[in-house]
Protein backbone atom coordinates (compact mmCIF):
# COMPACT_ATOMS: atom_id res chain seq x y z
CA UNK A 1 0.00 0.00 0.00
CA UNK A 2 0.96 3.76 -0.93
CA UNK A 3 -0.15 5.48 1.88
CA UNK A 4 -1.39 8.85 2.44
CA UNK A 5 1.00 10.70 4.84
CA UNK A 6 3.42 11.06 1.77
CA UNK A 7 1.02 13.40 -0.05
CA UNK A 8 1.61 16.12 3.02
CA UNK A 9 5.12 15.36 3.62
CA UNK A 10 5.84 19.23 3.39
CA UNK A 11 9.28 19.11 2.39
CA UNK A 12 8.73 16.17 -0.49
CA UNK A 13 8.26 17.57 -4.42
CA UNK A 14 9.00 14.40 -6.47
CA UNK A 15 8.17 10.88 -5.29
CA UNK A 16 8.86 7.88 -7.76
CA UNK A 17 7.68 4.46 -6.30
CA UNK A 18 7.59 2.62 -9.87
CA UNK A 19 8.61 -0.98 -10.59
CA UNK A 20 7.20 -2.16 -7.29
CA UNK A 21 3.97 -4.41 -6.41
CA UNK A 22 1.87 -2.02 -4.48
CA UNK A 23 -1.72 -2.78 -5.27
CA UNK A 24 -3.13 -0.04 -3.24
CA UNK A 25 -3.27 4.22 -3.22
CA UNK A 26 -4.52 5.87 -0.04
CA UNK A 27 -6.11 8.95 -0.65
CA UNK A 28 -5.28 11.43 1.80
CA UNK A 29 -7.68 12.81 3.91
CA UNK A 30 -7.61 16.27 2.49
CA UNK A 31 -8.23 14.93 -0.70
CA UNK A 32 -4.35 16.32 -1.60
CA UNK A 33 -5.26 20.05 -1.46
CA UNK A 34 -2.31 21.07 0.58
CA UNK A 35 0.38 18.56 -1.17
CA UNK A 36 3.58 20.42 -2.32
CA UNK A 37 4.30 17.20 -4.77
CA UNK A 38 4.89 18.31 -8.07
CA UNK A 39 5.89 15.09 -9.81
CA UNK A 40 4.47 11.46 -9.13
CA UNK A 41 5.84 8.04 -10.85
CA UNK A 42 3.54 5.06 -9.74
CA UNK A 43 4.18 3.52 -13.11
CA UNK A 44 4.91 -0.20 -13.48
CA UNK A 45 2.79 -0.86 -9.99
CA UNK A 46 -0.29 -3.28 -9.87
CA UNK A 47 -2.55 -0.21 -8.73
CA UNK A 48 -6.20 -0.70 -9.43
CA UNK A 49 -9.48 0.27 -8.91
CA UNK A 50 -10.80 3.90 -10.40
CA UNK A 51 -8.00 6.52 -11.73
CA UNK A 52 -7.24 8.42 -8.30
CA UNK A 53 -9.54 11.56 -8.84
CA UNK A 54 -7.73 13.70 -6.05
CA UNK A 55 -4.94 13.77 -7.75
CA UNK A 56 -6.15 16.49 -10.23
CA UNK A 57 -6.46 18.72 -6.33
CA UNK A 58 -2.95 18.66 -5.69
CA UNK A 59 -2.35 22.51 -6.16
CA UNK A 60 1.25 21.87 -7.29
CA UNK A 61 1.41 18.68 -9.30
CA UNK A 62 2.08 18.91 -12.75
CA UNK A 63 3.84 15.68 -13.95
CA UNK A 64 1.97 12.67 -13.20
CA UNK A 65 2.39 8.56 -14.64
CA UNK A 66 0.19 6.16 -13.98
CA UNK A 67 1.54 4.17 -16.85
CA UNK A 68 1.18 -0.20 -16.16
CA UNK A 69 -0.77 -0.35 -13.72
CA UNK A 70 -4.61 -2.00 -13.57
CA UNK A 71 -6.42 1.06 -13.46
CA UNK A 72 -10.33 0.68 -14.62
CA UNK A 73 -12.67 3.10 -15.80
CA UNK A 74 -12.83 6.59 -17.67
CA UNK A 75 -10.50 9.17 -17.07
CA UNK A 76 -11.69 11.37 -14.44
CA UNK A 77 -13.32 14.88 -15.72
CA UNK A 78 -10.80 16.01 -12.91
CA UNK A 79 -8.11 15.47 -14.61
CA UNK A 80 -9.19 17.26 -17.88
CA UNK A 81 -10.15 20.10 -16.03
CA UNK A 82 -6.69 20.16 -14.32
CA UNK A 83 -4.78 20.32 -18.01
CA UNK A 84 -6.98 22.62 -19.41
CA UNK A 85 -8.90 25.04 -17.32
CA UNK A 86 -6.77 24.92 -13.76
CA UNK A 87 -7.85 26.20 -10.70
CA UNK A 88 -6.39 29.91 -9.82
CA UNK A 89 -3.13 29.16 -8.20
CA UNK A 90 -2.65 25.60 -9.45
CA UNK A 91 -0.29 24.07 -11.65
CA UNK A 92 -1.93 22.30 -14.87
CA UNK A 93 -0.98 18.93 -15.57
CA UNK A 94 2.14 19.14 -18.17
CA UNK A 95 2.81 15.47 -18.21
CA UNK A 96 0.09 12.82 -17.85
CA UNK A 97 1.07 9.27 -18.81
CA UNK A 98 -2.10 6.75 -18.30
CA UNK A 99 -1.11 4.20 -20.74
CA UNK A 100 -0.69 0.55 -20.49
CA UNK A 101 -3.88 0.52 -18.09
CA UNK A 102 -7.60 -0.88 -18.51
CA UNK A 103 -9.19 2.05 -19.37
CA UNK A 104 -12.36 2.56 -21.07
CA UNK A 105 -15.10 4.59 -22.21
CA UNK A 106 -14.65 8.56 -24.06
CA UNK A 107 -11.60 10.56 -23.87
CA UNK A 108 -12.91 13.69 -21.98
CA UNK A 109 -13.59 16.28 -24.61
CA UNK A 110 -11.33 19.10 -22.84
CA UNK A 111 -8.47 16.70 -23.77
CA UNK A 112 -9.38 16.04 -27.24
CA UNK A 113 -8.58 19.99 -28.19
CA UNK A 114 -5.49 19.57 -26.65
CA UNK A 115 -2.59 19.58 -29.12
CA UNK A 116 0.47 17.38 -29.39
Amino acid sequence: MIPSLLFDHPALQQLTISHNNFTFLQAPSNMGMTSGLVAVDFSYNELHGLLPAFMAWMPKLSALSLEHNKFTGMIPPQYAMKTVVPRTGTAPFQRLLLGGNYLFGPIPGQLMGLKP
